[in-house]
């Protein structure tokens, strides 16, 4: 299983060859041969807005009060716990440098994964939340925009002008090279939804923005 798409390691080599057909075929042969276009491409599937750090304000906002609201309740759940067991378990916590589950998801430190944190971890967040808020005023504003569609047109657009050695169209219509290596490219992620309008998504979020 793969670990970020959440396909199987046969499934993820298939897209990514289908990637590398697509990309070929509408663009001529990889001129550098380290460059990893396909790769770049699955990256933009959880790089929101293609790494560029745009974010819907509102969104965050409350995904931030969530873990502030989750942060409270482990903290108060923790504290209703016998002290025995409490401290027992903190006892045997700060013996444990590495923990990890089934698919390789965990952490590992060279300090202690001591579990005293969880007593105060509500005043830990509820103290990091001005930088959380601070990040998110900063923040591009991505609005009500597909986070994932943005991203892999922003990819694209780089992957063109590389390769085609001139910028992509700003825009689609209804047909040409750009529009069919969208729309092909959409549909090798097996992405929902219209190519053209991520397109105008995607102009429409560069101009809100500033961003040249």
């Amino acid at each position: 299983m793969n670990t970020f798409s959440g396909w199987s390691d046969e499934e993820f080599d298939r897209r990514m060859a289908t990637l590398d057909e697509v990309l070929c075929r509408h663009l001529g042969p990889q001129p550098d041969p380290n460059a990893e276009n396909a790769e770049a491409l699955m990256m933009a599937l959880w790089l929101p807005a293609g790494g560029s750090g745009a974010m819907n304000q509102r969104q965050e906002r409350e995904h931030l009060a969530e873990v502030q609201k989750c942060a409270r309740a482990l903290t108060k759940a923790w504290k209703i716990l016998h002290s025995d067991i409490r401290a027992r378990m903190e006892i045997h916590s700060y013996s444990m440098h590495k923990i990890e589950d089934e698919s390789g998801r965990g952490l590992y430190s060279e300090n202690p994964l001591s579990l005293t944190i969880v007593g105060v971890l509500d005043l830990i967040i509820d103290a990091m939340s001005q930088v959380g808020n601070e990040v998110i005023d900063a923040a591009p504003s991505l609005g009500r925009r597909d986070f994932v569609s943005v991203g892999i047109v922003e990819r694209l657009r780089t992957i063109w002008a590389e390769r085609k050695g001139t910028p992509a169209p700003k825009s689609m219509t209804e047909a040409g090279p750009f529009a069919d290596l969208v729309i092909d490219v959409f549909d090798a992620l097996g992405l929902e939804g219209n190519p053209r309008a991520a397109v105008d998504s995607w102009r429409e979020f560069r101009v809100k923005n500033q961003i040249v």
